[in-house]
């Protein structure tokens, strides 16, 4: 007799805790989705009619190009956003982007030089986390802005002014003078 009231106490508190996370997603304001091999947060936003971003938000993705399989995630209630399930999620940029479509052995940094942009910049830009990883195919927007310091731009070198223009290793456009050009 008392081990059947361990065993369903034991099963009470296992069902509990089951319920706990679903309460406290349903208490917080988001329901749970579990994720599939090969969904992204695209998708699932895509589903739900919610900002792909505002799941990563929510859930303290650190990378939102990378969902794992098998794990939940809370997605939460809000306004949807443009396109809801039918519809896409465009990303419109700014007019001060241009887009790039990335060719096979190119680099942020060969981007970079190729823009005359920081390939930091680059990788803000599109949200890249790691700017070592670029795919062949990829689409990026590429900022107009300051020139990248390291390959445009005046040098002082305590006589006068030297224009790098496009800095490809050699001094390409180099000229000296004692003021910059207007």
């Amino acid at each position: 007799m008392r081990s059947r009231i361990l065993v369903l106490a034991l099963i009470m508190a296992m069902l509990l805790m089951l319920t706990a996370g679903t309460l406290s997603a349903s208490a917080s304001g988001c329901r749970t989705h579990y994720v599939q091999w090969g969904e992204t947060l695209y998708s699932i936003g895509r589903m739900y009619g919610v900002d792909p971003y505002a799941i990563a938000a929510y859930n303290g993705l650190s990378n939102p190009n990378y969902v794992k399989g098998g794990t939940y995630l809370c997605i939460p209630y809000g306004p949807p956003y443009p396109g809801g399930y039918y519809g896409y999620y465009p990303y419109y940029p700014s007019p001060s982007y241009r887009t790039h479509y990335v060719q096979e052995g190119e680099t942020l940094y060969s981007i970079g030089r190729l823009y005359n942009v920081d390939p930091y910049a680059i990788a803000q830009a599109n949200g890249l986390y790691n700017p070592d990883y670029v795919k062949a195919g990829w689409t990026l927007y590429i900022p107009y802005g300051p020139p990248y310091p390291g390959y445009y731009g005046y040098y002082y070198d305590g006589y006068g002014y030297y224009d790098h223009g496009y800095y490809d290793g050699d001094c390409y456009g180099c000229h000296y003078g004692g003021y910059p050009d207007p």
